[in-house]
Formats: C-alpha cells, sequence, structure tokens
C-alpha cells in the first residue's frame, strides 16, 4: 500500500513540474500570434483610434499584403537580410541618440550598417511603398475618421505639397 502511494505521489509530482516548466518558458520575440499574419495586425496599428468598418479593414489589409509582397521582393533582389535590418535600426537609434537628422542621420545609418549603393535604393524603394501604401489607407477612411488619426499618420496620407504644410507652421510661429 505504501509502495502504491509513494508511486501515484512520484507520478502527480512530475506531472505538475512538467506542467508548469511548460508554462515558465519565456517566450521568444519571433513567437507571437498570427506568425505571418501578425504584420496585417502592424498596418492597421496606426488606425486603431479610428472605427474601421469590416470592408475597409479588408481592403487596408489587402493593400498591405500587396505592399509586403513587393518590398520583401525589392529586399530579396537587392540582397537585404534580417541582420542587415537589425544592424540598420541599431545603427539609426545611435543615430538619433547623437542628434543628427534628415539626410546626414540616412547617411551615416547606411554606413555604419554597411549597406551598398543597390541595398540603400532598394530602402528607398520600400520606404515610398509605404508611404504610398499609407496615402491609399488614408484615401479609404471618411472625414470624421481622418480627424480622429493622429498627426502622424495624417501627415503620411496627405498628397498635398511639402510646402503647403511648411507655410502653416511659419505662420503659426510668425501669429505668436
Amino acid at each position: 500500500m505504501k509502495r502504491r502511494m509513494l508511486s501515484v505521489l512520484v507520478l502527480t509530482l512530475a506531472l505538475v513540474v512538467t506542467a508548469t516548466a511548460d508554462d515558465a518558458k519565456p517566450k521568444k520575440k519571433g513567437d507571437r500570434a498570427g506568425g505571418k499574419n501578425a504584420g496585417a495586425a502592424q498596418l492597421l496599428k496606426p488606425f486603431e483610434a479610428v472605427d474601421l468598418t469590416e470592408e475597409q479593414t479588408a481592403k487596408i489589409k489587402a493593400l498591405g499584403k500587396a505592399m509586403n509582397e513587393k518590398s520583401n521582393a525589392i529586399r530579396e533582389e537587392a540582397g537585404v537580410t534580417q541582420e542587415l535590418m537589425k544592424k540598420r535600426a541599431e545603427a539609426m537609434k545611435e543615430a538619433r541618440e547623437s542628434g543628427k537628422k534628415g539626410k546626414e542621420l540616412a547617411a551615416e545609418v547606411d554606413a555604419k550598417a554597411g549597406l551598398t549603393d543597390a541595398q540603400v535604393n532598394a530602402m528607398k524603394k520600400v520606404a515610398e511603398l509605404r508611404k504610398n501604401f499609407m496615402q491609399e489607407a488614408v484615401a479609404l477612411l471618411t472625414a470624421e475618421q481622418k480627424e480622429k488619426l493622429p498627426a502622424r499618420v495624417k501627415a503620411t496620407g496627405k498628397t498635398e505639397g511639402k510646402e503647403k504644410a511648411k507655410g502653416k507652421g511659419k505662420k503659426k510661429k510668425e501669429a505668436e
């Protein structure tokens, strides 16, 4: 009887330890729900403040999917790997912390990341695709929805020239 109780106790303990060990595993950065579809959630993130209809959500996801396919093809063709993207992100963080902006920032980031001219051009094309995606996505919204957008999304969604936006800032400063 004692032997039977002891074996049941040991088996129970083994099951509890195994179950607890599975729960304690730290999640890796790549272990997020959705896998490949997680990119769609990221594309919709700027539009969280806006109550998108199901139709708008579907259209934005379709636009995003097309953009992702094109940008992945551009990166692959130019040989831009995940390692290069990580180096570039680290270089960007360092350059921003040092106070650099604009073309100076871009030149330093590309040099530190070790990007070739072809890779730099590919990254510019990808940025242009992203900008076009945002413009097309914002164009799907109603006027009320556009009002709810964060300022940074409104700025990328505008199709007006930069001069007009800069002019508004100058007038505001002059009025003060």
